[in-house]
């Protein structure tokens, strides 16, 4: 049985994007079931002769898939905060669409997905440039957290915070990384990474800079070339390290290469 689904969204003030109009019963239905919920997202699916829409709704604990019929019976509410959903460019945040345009100018959304990672909401877009792909991954207050050309170049950018509490004396502590890859012949690659551990500064820290070439023959097979330099405090005190790795993959089920995995350092 053939099945279609057809974006839809609800232009109101409780929604994130402007679309096509969900029917006046369907947002009755989900809001008496959670008068709570902001709307994100209303695939209408067909199956045949039988009507439904999957409404994505958000409240305070979390977000919930319901499932409504065409005559607005509620037949299913289940958590959807450990599913990714696929949502059409019109439902992303206006931020989320700001930081695209920045990023990738002219570039248009081809396809867009929200998903819930450790209790944050991150958008993961695909974008098009006059035949050019890049895949951006954005928080929903519009910050890019990487940004990949399968073939070119990547960049990505993370950082962790630790609150910790050693015998009542509380302390933070946490870390940034960075690296840009970039593909400059079929099977070569280079990176430059940055890391940093022990922020803030004055809880004591030590960085990182490094430098690589990688070499790929196969798609489960790399080999690599790095240097890297560690400091350990203000006065630029460290050591130096030297690096010459062969990675390989056995088995029947290969690696999926997005960029260089075999480049990480």
């Amino acid at each position: 049985m053939a099945s279609t689904s057809t974006p839809l969204a609800i232009p109101s003030d409780r929604l994130t994007g402007n679309a096509e109009v969900l029917p006046d019963f369907v947002i009755t239905a989900v809001l008496a079931a959670m008068p709570d919920g902001r709307l994100l997202a209303a695939p209408r699916e067909d199956e045949g002769d039988d009507v439904s829409y999957e409404v994505l709704v958000e409240n305070g604990e979390g977000v919930f898939a319901i499932d409504v019929s065409a005559d607005g019976i509620v037949r299913d509410i289940e958590p959807a905060g450990t599913e990714e959903h696929a949502i059409s460019a019109s439902d992303l945040p206006q931020l989320v669409r700001a930081a695209v345009e920045a990023t990738v100018p002219g570039s248009r959304i081809t396809k867009a997905v929200r998903e819930l990672v450790r209790d944050r909401v991150i958008y993961d877009v695909e974008v098009d440039v006059r035949g050019r792909k890049f895949d951006l991954e954005i928080a929903e207050d519009g910050i890019v957290l990487k940004v990949e050309d399968p073939d070119g170049a990547r960049w990505q950018t993370e950082y962790i915070r630790v609150a910790e509490d050693l015998k009542r004396e509380q302390r933070t502590t946490g870390g940034l990384t960075s690296f840009l890859q970039y593909r400059v012949a079929n099977r070569w690659w280079t990176q430059v990474r940055y890391d940093c551990y022990g922020l803030p500064i004055d809880q004591g820290w030590e960085d990182r800079a490094t430098a690589l070439l990688a070499f790929l023959p196969h798609e489960r097979t790399s080999v690599r070339f790095q240097y890297s330099r560690w400091r350990v405090d203000a006065r630029h005190r460290g050591f130096n390290q030297y690096h010459i790795q062969l990675r390989f993959g056995v088995g029947p089920h290969g690696s999926s290469y997005r960029g260089c995995h075999g480049c990480q350092a």
